[in-house]
């Protein structure tokens, strides 16, 4: 390791970028970790003390360096996206510092992702009649800006224990982030309400589809939490780097 200016350290032989946040006593200028794995999960946990100067090298740091959830290795392609949630405050993960990524994403648990991302205003206005509990005052942002109707023709049921579809994805995301319409057909297996949204998804790269061709788009199929994540990074990002 080694210190640099302005409380920036730079270490070597890891297999991500790691920050670290420390505090100095001011009798022996010892440093004590308070460790980041990329930049999001906070260890408490006092290392042996090391003395630190500017740019010299530095050995005998005690250093644990923790995942942000500890369930994601069977999701590696999108572990960055899951931090990344985190990071910026959209998840707080499903308990016990686990994300559950191959759990199917809830359409209120939709809302709440989308209001945090969006930096929405909660709202207490009750919009509809099926909606209590945890996720109510995203949905009725949700409702409120626009970026859902409800899920019934009157607009007064939200089905917020329905698990979202990649079709339904498509609209919340397309009027959530206000992406641009096309006239182009990417998918073979889209038609329905939702057809112009998930054309516009794709043209705009948040998708790339389902299959490694590019040609389908499962729009049935119910959106899982680490793909979710993965689509919201993308539309929020605009140096994302896209993969199918």
């Amino acid at each position: 390791m080694t210190a640099g200016s302005g409380g920036s350290y730079t270490f070597s032989a890891l297999p991500d970028t790691y920050n670290l946040l420390a505090w100095a006593s001011s009798a022996s200028n010892a440093y004590y970790d308070r460790w980041y794995s990329s930049g999001a999960y906070l260890r408490f946990d006092l290392a042996t003390p090391v003395v630190v100067a500017l740019d010299v090298d530095t050995e005998g740091l005690d250093v644990i360096l923790d995942p942000v959830f500890v369930d994601v290795s069977n999701y590696a392609l999108f572990d960055a996206d899951i931090n990344w949630m985190a990071d910026s405050g959209i998840t707080f993960g499903c308990g016990s510092a686990a994300f559950c990524p191959g759990e199917p994403v809830t359409r209120a648990q939709m809302a709440s992702f989308l209001v945090r991302a969006l930096l929405l205003s909660p709202s207490e206005t009750n919009y509809f009649t099926d909606v209590t509990g945890t996720h109510r005052t995203s949905i009725n942002a949700l409702r409120e800006s626009g970026i859902t109707l409800g899920c019934d023709a009157s607009g007064t049921l939200f089905c917020p224990d329905d698990e979202v579809t990649r079709a339904q994805m498509a609209s919340f995301l397309v009027r959530a982030l206000n992406l641009p319409a096309t006239n182009v057909d990417y998918f073979t297996d889209v038609s329905g309400p939702h057809r112009a949204n998930i054309n516009a998804l794709r043209e705009s790269e948040i998708t790339l589809g389902c299959n490694t061709a590019g040609t389908a788009y499962c729009p049935n199929d119910s959106v899982i939490r680490a793909h979710m994540a993965a689509f919201l990074r993308r539309g929020l990002e605009d140096d994302y780097p896209i993969y199918p």
